[in-house]
C-alpha cells in the first residue's frame, strides 16, 4: 500500500509538471479523468485472463494526456488522448522522461504489458463511471479500479 501512495504522490508531481507542458490544455478528462489501477486482462480470442490486482499497473488521465505506469519498474509512459462518446483513443506514445525529451515510442513491445498492442490504439468504453472502467480493443478487454 505504501507504493502505491508512493505512486499517487509522484502522479500529482507529474501533473504539476504538466501544467506548465505545451501538451496540457486544462483538464477535459471528465469521468475518465483520475487514476486507474489495471486489475485484469482478458484475451478476447482465447478467453483466457491475467489476474492484475497485485500487479502496481495504473492508468493516470489528466487533460489531454494519458499516462501509463508500472510503479515496480519507475517506467512511465504517456500518450496523447481522444475520448468522444464511447471511443477512446491513444496516439503520440512517448517515454516520460524528460533526461531523453520525451523521445517517441517505436516499439510496441513496451506498451503490451498494460494491455496496449499498437502504438496508436482505439478501445471501445463498455463500461465508465466513478469505481470502475472497462475497455475492449481488438485482442483484449481491459479491467480498472478507480485508485
Amino acid at each position: 500500500m505504501r507504493k502505491y501512495i508512493l505512486s499517487l504522490l509522484l502522479l500529482t508531481g507529474m501533473l504539476l509538471t504538466l501544467s506548465s507542458c505545451s501538451w496540457f490544455h486544462g483538464d477535459e478528462s471528465g469521468k475518465l479523468g483520475g487514476y486507474w489501477h489495471l486489475t485484469r486482462i482478458d484475451t478476447l480470442a482465447t478467453g483466457g485472463y491475467a489476474d492484475l490486482h497485485e500487479a502496481p499497473l495504473f492508468y493516470a488521465v489528466e487533460g489531454g494526456i494519458l499516462e501509463v505506469r508500472n510503479v515496480d519498474k519507475n517506467e512511465f509512459l504517456m500518450f496523447r488522448y481522444n475520448h468522444v462518446g464511447n471511443t477512446l483513443s491513444l496516439y503520440d506514445a512517448r517515454y516520460n522522461d524528460r533526461n531523453i525529451s520525451d523521445a517517441a515510442i517505436d516499439d510496441v513491445e513496451v506498451l503490451r504489458p498494460y494491455g496496449i498492442n499498437k502504438l496508436e490504439e482505439s478501445f471501445i468504453v463498455e463500461e465508465l463511471n466513478g469505481n470502475h472502467l472497462v475497455l475492449r480493443s481488438d485482442l483484449l478487454k481491459l479491467y480498472f479500479d478507480k485508485f
